[in-house]
Parts: structure tokens; sequence; C-alpha cells
């Protein structure tokens, strides 16, 4: 940002400052997610609770757990590669959360908003 000042002199003094901007992170509570379930049994995903200071939050999940399957389940991660031989390809874990539509067209509508905010910023405060 630029100030700029002058007296009835005709007299001017300009001064700049940089500001940085920065949000404090959202919180995300996974506490109420079981950590062992009974093989068979549908995993409750959905007792997720988030917040923000600044507003709506949105959750994404990535990965799941197949309660079909018998041990630790985790999201997979890439192994190295050794000798010029790939990692082994492992399947993606099935997700069955529902987003409602109304909330997907809400987000969508409030990343437009934020962009447009954002470039409006820019215009305005250029340095």
């Amino acid at each position: 940002m630029t100030y700029q000042v002058a007296d009835d002199n005709g007299a001017t003094a300009t001064a700049k400052q940089e500001v940085t901007v920065f949000a404090d992170k959202p919180t995300l509570d996974i506490s109420k997610i079981p950590a062992t379930v009974k093989m068979g049994e549908p995993v409750k995903i959905h007792d997720v609770t988030a917040s923000s200071k600044y507003g709506d939050v949105s959750v994404d999940l990535v990965g799941g757990v197949d309660s079909n399957t018998q041990g630790n389940i985790s999201s997979p991660t890439p192994s190295p590669i050794n000798s010029g031989n790939k990692p082994p390809q492992t399947p993606p874990l099935p997700c069955k959360l529902q987003i409602p539509q109304r909330l997907v067209i809400l987000l969508k509508s409030l990343r437009l908003l934020l962009r447009r905010l954002i470039q409006t910023l820019r215009r305005v405060y250029k340095p």
C-alpha cells in the first residue's frame, strides 16, 4: 500500500507499507471415528466436525476403508522404485460419502465469489 499526503504549501510525502494477510487454520475433529470396526460392519465416516472462525468449511475424504477386508487398512502410499522395478499398483479404496447437491452448488458459488474478490483486491491494492 502506498500513502501520499500533501499540505497547503504543496509539499508532499509518500510512505509504503507491505501487508501480509494470513488466516488461521480450521479445526478438524475425527475423535468419533472408530479406530477398529467389526469385519463386515460399515464404518461411520460422517462423525467428523470441522470449524473455522471465518465461516463455513468443507471436509474432503481421501481414501476409505473396506470393512470386508481384515487387517490394518490405510490410504495407499507409493513405495520407492528399486532396481528399475515399478511399485505395485494399489487399487483405490472405496468411499461412499455423499455430498448434497445444494452444498456442492453453494461451495462452487463461494469459490467463484472469492476469486472475484481476490481479483478486485489485487486491482485496488497494486503495490
